[in-house]
């Protein structure tokens, strides 16, 4: 099954929206399926979840008693850097989601689930907003106590 995606791009100048482009997403789907085939994900209930501020899609695996994300990561867009931060940050003795898997070339990392627990959702849940951004900010002193050099992963 192809689904086809019209692309637009905004053009200011001229104050209206102009269609550019087609993608073709069935290529890109069939290899996120053979990559979660390979990794043992392959019968796992799909979720997708809300997406950040950049061409990153993600979406929840649940499968029997395991969970974890799958991180769809197309071009533009490089895992290289979201693995350097989380590597570097683990090293420093943070917290940062387990890599279960990547595939550089095409984008997927397989990622540990933290699951939901939001500052908003922990809060709407009583849980003191005053406490939990004392304890980020803590992380932040904690971490600005490093060297730049040790704090700041160096491109590889």
């Amino acid at each position: 099954m192809i689904t086809t995606v019209f692309c637009k791009l905004i053009n200011l100048d001229r104050g209206r929206i102009e269609i550019w482009g087609l993608l073709l997403m069935a290529e890109r789907q069939e290899r996120i399926e053979l990559f979660l085939e390979m990794e043992g994900w392959g019968k796992a209930r799909r979720k997708p979840l809300t997406s950040d501020a950049s061409f990153r899609r993600y979406t929840r695996l649940e499968d029997q008693n395991r969970r974890a994300i799958l991180m769809d990561a197309p071009a533009p867009e490089e895992t290289g850097p979201f693995l350097s931060v989380a590597h570097h940050l683990t090293k420093l003795g943070y917290s940062a989601p387990k890599i279960l898997a990547t595939d550089h070339k095409y984008g997927f990392i397989l990622l540990e689930d933290f699951g939901d627990s939001t500052f908003t959702r922990l809060m709407a849940a009583g849980e003191q907003e005053r406490e939990l951004y004392l304890l980020a900010t803590d992380v932040l002193i904690d971490l600005h106590k490093h060297p730049a050099a040790e704090a700041i992963p160096q491109k590889q």
